[in-house]
Parts: C-alpha cells; sequence; structure tokens
C-alpha cells in the first residue's frame, strides 16, 4: 500500500516532489469551505474583457467594470471570446470558470504564493476509515465490510459520494464485491451498488481500483 504525504503529490521526471503554488490567500487555490458555500450561491455573472499579466478585467451584468487578481489566469484565457457573462464570483473570492473552480483577489492585489507538494487532478485516492462488523450494517450482511474515505469525492449523474462501503461476500456459488453508498453516520444503502462492484472476487482493492482510486494508507492528520 502506497504511503503518501498530507496531500498526494506528483513526482518530478527527477524522482522529486512535484511542486506548485497551495496557498488559500485570495487569486490562489479556494479554501474546500469557499467552494461548499459557493455551490448553493447564485454567484455573480461577469464577462472576462481583458487579461493583463495576472490581473484580470471584467464587466458584470450591469456593466460595472472590475479588476482582479489571479496566480493563474490560464483558465480564463478561453472565456475572452465570449459574448456573454462566463465566470461567476462567489463571496470569499471563488470563482467559477466553466465547471472549474478557482479563486480571485477582487480588490486586484496579488497576495503571496505557498509552495507545496501538488497531485495532478487526474490521480484518485482511497483510505480505509473503519472496518465494520455486521452490527454496524443493520444486520444485512453476516461478515465484516470497510468504509473508504474518496479524496476527491465519487461524482455519479445525481450524487456525490465522499466515502463508499466495499463488502466482499462468498456464497455457497459464487463470490461478490459490492461498492454501496455510505450512510452519514454509518451503514450503508443496500439498493445503491456503485460502479467498481464485481463477481468473482472479494478484493477490495480491485473494486476501488475498478472505481478509478488507487488504494493508500491515510494522509497524515486525515
Amino acid at each position: 500500500m502506497t504511503q503518501i504525504p498530507p496531500y498526494p503529490y506528483a513526482t518530478s521526471a527527477t524522482g522529486l516532489a512535484a511542486t506548485g503554488c497551495v496557498s488559500h490567500d485570495a487569486g490562489h487555490v479556494p479554501t474546500d469551505a469557499a467552494v461548499r458555500r459557493a455551490v448553493h450561491e447564485p454567484g455573480r455573472a461577469h464577462r472576462v474583457t481583458r487579461l493583463d499579466g495576472q490581473h484580470v478585467h471584467v464587466v458584470d451584468d450591469d456593466g460595472a467594470a472590475a479588476r482582479w487578481w489571479v496566480h493563474d489566469t490560464t483558465l480564463l484565457e478561453v472565456h475572452l471570446s465570449t459574448t456573454g457573462p462566463s465566470v461567476h464570483l462567489f463571496d470569499g473570492g471563488a470563482l467559477l470558470v466553466g465547471a472549474r473552480w478557482t479563486s480571485a483577489a477582487v480588490d486586484g492585489a496579488a497576495t503571496p504564493c505557498v509552495e507545496g507538494p501538488v497531485r495532478p487532478p487526474e490521480i484518485r485516492y482511497a483510505w480505509l476509515e473503519a472496518t465494520l462488523a455486521s452490527d454496524d450494517l443493520e444486520g444485512r450482511y453476516p461478515y465484516v465490510a470497510a468504509e473508504y474515505r474518496l479524496d476527491p469525492p465519487l461524482r455519479q449523474p445525481y450524487a456525490t459520494y465522499p466515502r463508499v462501503v466495499v463488502l466482499g461476500r462468498v456464497m455457497p456459488r459464487w463470490s461478490e464485491t459490492l461498492v454501496l453508498e455510505a450512510r452519514p453516520g454509518g451503514g450503508v444503502n443496500p439498493m445503491c451498488d456503485l460502479p467498481g462492484s464485481y463477481d468473482g472476487g472479494t478484493d477490495h482493492a480491485h473494486a476501488l481500483n475498478r472505481l478509478g482510486y488507487e488504494v493508500v494508507l491515510p494522509p497524515a492528520g486525515a
């Protein structure tokens, strides 16, 4: 099982940890809390009119102009050609650009970077949070299962799953491993069979690999 540091990171060609800016100051990486708040707000729509280095010039629906500072303007470059408002600003500086989140310093002032280990966005990790006895699963399954934390959470068309329960059972004529929705406070939703479930084995890691996650040891502080 892979050991990971406080946050999973990419490895450079020299074998060293790849680093980048991980600052949560305005204009850098938005905090999880800011994004969670933002998804429940309407946001304020803006149209990008000009990029000047790390400064982003925008106008809102009322025609009011503003200048933001963004550490990495790559996401915004394609929005220069749009005729209507295509980026949305939320309280705390969280900025939704298309389907991706970044952050903006709305006063236009640069904030310092913080270099740290970074992880490629395509890498997904799962780690063990708890082993579950049959009593924990309301007596439905007479064996031990396990709850795993997913980072990032699994996104499906109708729900997002930050945790899953994986359980394998050997029946008289077959074996199977199920990946199920973990209910808040414990237990599972037996009717929610997620991708990754398979017949013919009881390997949790294999099921999570099929789901698209690498099983690792918990990050420090998790």
